[in-house]
């Protein structure tokens, strides 16, 4: 599929494209520089994307996947094979993603067949972005994935029917991984704490404040380690290293003119994430290739609220939920 899609070449079978290394796995030779007693990345060859600082390179994405990598480099060097690995932590997503559903119907006491479930598993699993990144190697796409494995992680300790300590200290362990592997994530906590507010009876006081200290405290802990790293690397606790990084000439323009943090780019952001419709092209695999994507709502028709169609969920669940399938015409 990658040979098709990004190359405009016929499909071909390729045995080593998932035992190869990625060059642009960069976490692994942080994990080696860990290993070592460094912060900055020694051994690794490229530096595109990566932060240039004092004549030293670094990583401005937050360092959890490197520790995931350690006892791998560690154990077998630097020579890993970062497209398989990668496909295994997807695969693993794709079974905590079912049973999070169960686990969800549980709480709620929902009453679905596994085939529904399959149903869903598979659709997200292939029918969604996380096919393809789970064949990459990159650390762009390792990230996402690693972090979805955590965050799914911390949705199923959470959604445990029981309110013991101890689900929401997992839980928030859980989380606090997935944000320190990708930080936009820090959003999801809004999330949980609507959980944890549903738990303690839809209370403020209380019960509430006691879980989402409980849940909170291995990102409070994780929040200050992350500050001491940024100031041993850049003199600066709130300074990840992004200000200095090598970034694309796609980009460069547009942080000289505008900076990260903009009003001015809403609206075009809207635009590809939202209604941007993908560009389709007469061969395989018929939409052509295009890093910007487009609007999601193309992008994953599976659900849809179109009541004319058969409903692949009990009638109790599609009332409340208003989660219908898509008919095929």
């Amino acid at each position: 599929m990658l040979s098709s899609t990004l190359k405009g070449a016929p499909l071909q079978l390729n045995p080593g494209f998932i035992t190869e290394s990625s060059q642009y796995n960069y976490f692994r030779y942080l994990a080696k520089s860990f290993l070592n007693g460094r912060l900055d990345v020694t051994e690794c060859p490229a530096i595109h994307d990566l932060v240039l600082f004092n004549q030293k390179k670094y990583l401005y994405w937050p360092p959890v996947p490197a520790l995931v990598f350690m006892p791998l480099v560690a154990a077998f060097g630097l020579d890993l094979p970062d497209r398989l690995l990668n496909i295994l932590m997807g695969a693993a997503n794709i079974y905590l993603f079912l049973l999070v559903i169960r686990r969800i119907c549980q709480r709620y006491n929902y009453a679905i067949d596994t085939i529904s479930v399959l149903i869903f598993g598979a659709f997200w699993a292939f029918g969604t972005v996380h096919f393809y990144m789970s064949l990459s190697g990159g650390v762009w796409f390792i990230s996402q994935v690693l972090a979805q494995t955590f965050l799914l992680g911390a949705v199923y300790c959470l959604m445990a029917e029981n309110k013991k300590i101890r689900k929401y200290l997992l839980s928030g362990f859980w989380f606090a991984l997935a944000v320190y592997t990708r930080n936009d994530i820090v959003f999801g906590g809004i999330f949980f704490l609507i959980i944890i507010l549903e738990d303690s009876g839809y209370s403020l006081k209380g019960l509430f404040l006691k879980r989402g200290l409980l849940f909170g405290s291995f990102f409070i802990i994780f929040s200050l380690i992350n500050l001491y790293y940024n100031y041993a690397r850049f003199g600066n606790a709130f300074d990840n290293g992004i200000n200095y990084h090598n970034m694309g000439a796609d980009f460069l323009d547009k942080f000289r003119n505008w900076g990260y943090m903009s009003m001015h780019y809403i609206p075009y952001n809207f635009y590809v994430e939202i209604v941007r419709l993908p560009k389709f092209i007469n061969r395989i695999p018929l939409i052509e290739m295009d890093f910007n994507g487009f609007g999601f709502i193309w992008a994953s028709p599976f659900f849809s609220d179109d009541y004319s169609c058969r409903c692949v969920l009990p009638e109790k669940l599609c009332r409340q939920t208003k989660i219908y399938f898509r008919c095929g015409k």
